[in-house]
């Protein structure tokens, strides 16, 4: 490889994900594509290179020498990237451009966000002319846009965590079990007698979030969206765990009922995914500051948060 070409960069950001994820497997949800296709990107890296990066096989994934040579010089090139972007904005009077944010379905109108408040607050800053891109993401795509660098930040529940990105812990998300009007537990008087450790009814939940609340030995449907774990409990066929500010408009009118009120009450970690960088382009940092301050001049329950920067984590 003597001059790194726009396909270069796209098999490295490839190949980073693979390395990260610990092998073809693993990194075929992230990338959205077969391992064939994933092997054959591999492949022509390393036609490219004049070497192996990685051995896979029976034996399992395994990185080379080279290989991790490699991946400790990539991270380099793609932070040197955004870091070229970063001075590049910087030498501009103005602050512009455009702030591509991706946010998992379901948390846009969570109140504890304050996200379109913070939208607002950004929108009437003075001096600037930068606008944000609301890109409403399935959650394990998120992280791997914000990698690819089609994404300047996400928010989402991730469950697993990328050493290359940078994690920030917004607030806990309340969880709870909700069943419709058709459904036998709608009016028993049992249904709030802290849960059944062997419930003969089927349990609906969406993809990527924790499973640890389910009873044990009970029925589990996992879906891809809240709309659709919704739309099944509203069917009266199944007991539903959902974002208790998601679902208070159904239970406003009746429509559905909260069950287990008090079993293994749980929570999902909401958090902001950004590059590790050693800062920000200015409207993406200004942006991260009206959203801290809209979550810390929300209401009560806002109260006590911590602000962006105060606690985060790197990687786990």
């Amino acid at each position: 490889m003597t001059a790194v070409s726009d396909l270069d960069l796209r098999l490295l950001r490839i190949f980073t994900v693979v390395a990260e994820s610990g092998g073809f497997s693993s990194a075929q949800c992230l990338l959205n594509v077969s391992q064939s296709t994933i092997s054959s990107q591999m492949s022509a890296l390393e036609e490219r290179l004049g070497y192996k990066v990685c051995q896979r096989g029976r034996a399992g994934f395994k990185l080379t020498e080279k290989g991790q040579a490699l991946l400790n010089s990539a991270a380099h090139l793609f932070n040197a990237i955004d870091a070229f972007q970063s001075q590049v904005s910087a030498l501009r009077t103005a602050v512009v451009g455009e702030i591509k944010l991706g946010i998992s379905e379901g948390l846009s109108a969570d109140p504890r966000l304050n996200l379109s408040r913070a939208l607002r607050r950004f929108s009437l800053r003075s001096n600037f002319n930068a606008s944000v891109c609301l890109q409403i993401k399935d959650e394990s795509r998120l992280q791997l846009a914000v990698l690819n660098h089609t994404l300047h930040a996400a928010i989402g529940s991730f469950t697993t965590h990328s050493s290359q990105l940078h994690y920030l812990h917004l607030y806990d998300e309340r969880m709870s079990f909700y069943v419709g009007v058709e459904h036998p537990l709608y009016k028993s008087k049992f249904a709030s007698a802290g849960g059944e450790t062997n419930s003969p009814y089927g349990f609906v939940i969406k993809n990527g979030t924790c499973q640890d609340c389910i009873p044990a030995n009970c029925t589990e449907t996992i879906v891809d969206s809240n709309e659709a774990v919704i739309t099944l409990v509203l069917s009266g066929l199944f007991i539903g765990r959902l974002p208790t500010h998601y679902a208070q408009r159904w239970l406003e009118v009746g429509k559905i009922r909260e069950v287990f009120e008090g079993y293994k009450p749980c929570t999902e970690p909401i958090y902001l995914a950004t590059k590790r960088l050693p800062e920000h382009s200015p409207a993406l940092a200004a942006f991260l500051a009206d959203l801290n301050a809209e979550r810390a001049d929300g209401d009560d329950s806002m109260q006590g948060m911590p602000s962006l920067g105060r606690k985060s984590i790197q990687s786990r």
